[in-house]
């Protein structure tokens, strides 16, 4: 086994959980230090005087940009080391999962000068990172383990019979692949939320075009879950079976067993169209408590002193630009003139 392996090389997950869980609570830790110090961010990164950074090279654009190329290479990096080593479970390397659906989208928005638009999606690529972390499936998981065995053909008392499946540890780039995506994806949006500043503002209007969105994805990945899963259980090929038994987000006939059989198929789709706006706008209301709270620094930019302001003004004034009435009007009447 090497390091580019998508099995186990010698530790396992289960031996790597300090080195994971260490690797999320740094992650958390940096968003944290970024929510505290953001105002300083932000001045630092929109200073009038100043256009150019890392060492007085780059725009915050080019930033961007740069970020969201490299972000893009070990997209498709991934994808070739998986198609080489003959990855089983073919349909993951369409990045439709959330999280890799969002790094997608992120690193395009980011190339495109188009950062500001996190706002429609970052709660939900937060909360998604987070989970990822929490539920991480890339230890013992008897369905990939049973997948392994029977795309390869493994014989019963061998090697490569035993060590099936995944259980990826600290010495393998997978482990580290699905840390850092998932770290990417926490903190990049807050990242840009306070670089972009009001431009990229969360309010209850772009959280709810963003549901709208996502919702649309949603249809459609069930769908292609559906037609995948029809291929694949109408198929006497066994590697085709597994390659094709599509589930993103989760919405395919594997489903999740997180709530037994309200996502489970085809139950899940209803169950989530109803479980996650209710996650993302009490997530939401949350983020204007986080943001009720401002914070003073002396000279050594260490703090001082906690300023609470007012939860209801702090909402108001949030959302006091947002129109739906007007911003509705406004729509039709660019469609009209289009």
């Amino acid at each position: 086994m090497t390091f580019f392996t998508w099995r186990r090389n010698v530790a396992s997950f289960e031996e790597s959980k300090i080195i994971f869980y260490l690797f999320f609570a740094l992650v958390l830790f940096s968003v944290l230090i970024l929510w505290i110090y953001r105002e300083k961010i932000n001045n630092y990164f929109n200073q009038k005087n100043k256009t150019k950074f890392l060492f007085n090279k780059l725009t915050v654009e080019q930033i961007f940009i740069v970020i969201g190329s490299i972000a893009l290479f070990f997209c498709f990096y991934r994808i070739i080391i998986l198609i080489i080593s003959d990855y089983p479970w073919k349909w993951e390397l369409l990045p439709l999962h959330m999280c890799r659906f969002f790094i997608f989208l992120l690193s395009f928005l980011y190339i495109f000068k188009r950062g500001y638009l996190v706002k429609y999606f970052s709660i939900l690529a937060i909360l998604g990172g987070i989970v990822g972390f929490a539920f991480a499936n890339i230890g013992i998981v008897e369905e990939f383990i049973k997948g392994d065995r029977i795309y390869n053909s493994f014989v019963p008392g061998t090697r490569e019979y035993e060590r099936a499946g995944m259980n990826v540890g600290y010495d393998t780039r997978e482990m580290w692949d699905f840390a850092l995506s998932h770290g990417f994806v926490i903190f990049m949006p807050v990242f840009t939320h306070i670089v972009y500043g009001k431009k990229a503002q969360l309010t209850l209007y772009s959280l709810t075009r963003g549901l709208i969105f996502l919702f649309i994805i949603g249809i459609l990945t069930f769908f292609l879950n559906w037609i995948l899963n029809a291929v694949a259980e109408n198929t006497d090929n066994a590697k085709l079976k597994i390659s094709l038994n599509a589930n993103w987000l989760y919405l395919g006939k594997d489903g999740i067993n997180t709530l037994g059989i309200l996502t489970q198929w085809p139950y899940a789709l209803i169950t989530f169209s109803f479980l996650i706006p209710a996650v993302l706008y009490l997530s939401y209301f949350f983020y204007i408590f986080l943001i009720s709270f401002k914070f003073k620094f002396n000279k050594y930019n260490i703090v001082n002193k906690i300023k609470v302001l007012k939860y209801k003004k702090i909402l108001r004034e949030t959302n006091e630009n947002i129109s739906w009435k007007s911003a509705f009007i406004f729509n039709a009447k660019k469609a009209k003139l289009n």
